[in-house]
């Protein structure tokens, strides 16, 4: 199978009437990195057929269902990728696209690719996560999930810019004045 020139990146995610939701994040194995499943298409495939075989592939789960297409996106420099030899030889970047993968319980199959998977609510797995783009799907999933507005939501990557009312609402009160009191100069 030849590889096609896009990356799709999933974020599994357990949302739980009483609880606040929890998401799936992953280790690799040889880098110490925590990211979302994460793949490439094969031939011609579509992203999200992309995603549903990745997920498969990488934690043994058979989503059909549940899917979430989100908007962020990312590139990808074309030079990451091994067997692309296929590719025009003027494609510089290759799109990443994202999603979220609605499951009914944690229990997943790690494939030889990762060491281990957490289930964390939305603040720790934002810190534990590695690549921005992954941070930037997850805080897009978290708003969708949860309803909340996107242009009223910072994400906590932005949140040391984001003014008082802003890290109230991504950090809750308390850690807000606590980033307050780290950050006298901040606004």
């Amino acid at each position: 199978m030849a590889r096609a020139p896009f990356q799709v990146i999933v974020i599994p995610f357990l949302k739980a009437a009483s609880s606040e939701p929890r998401y799936g994040i992953f280790k690799r194995r040889t880098h110490e990195m925590w990211q979302a499943i994460s793949g490439g298409g094969e031939d011609i495939e579509t992203p999200l057929e992309a995603a549903i075989r990745e997920t498969l592939e990488e934690t043994g789960v058979a989503g059909r269902n549940g899917w979430v297409c989100l908007q962020s996106r990312a590139s990808v420099p074309a030079s990451a990728f091994s067997g692309t030899d296929h590719w025009p030889r003027d494609l510089f970047v290759v799109p990443e696209y994202a999603f979220g993968l609605a499951v009914s319980d944690t229990n997943v199959e790690l494939s030889a690719e990762h060491s281990e998977c957490a289930w964390l609510p939305f603040h720790k797995a934002h810190q534990r996560l590695t690549w921005d783009s992954n941070r930037v799907a997850l805080w897009e999933l978290h708003c969708r999930i949860q309803g909340l507005p996107p242009r009223e939501t910072a994400d906590p990557a932005l949140v040391h810019r984001a003014g008082p009312a802003q890290r109230s609402s991504v950090l809750g009160s308390t850690e807000s004045s606590e980033l307050s009191e780290r950050e006298p100069g901040r606004r």
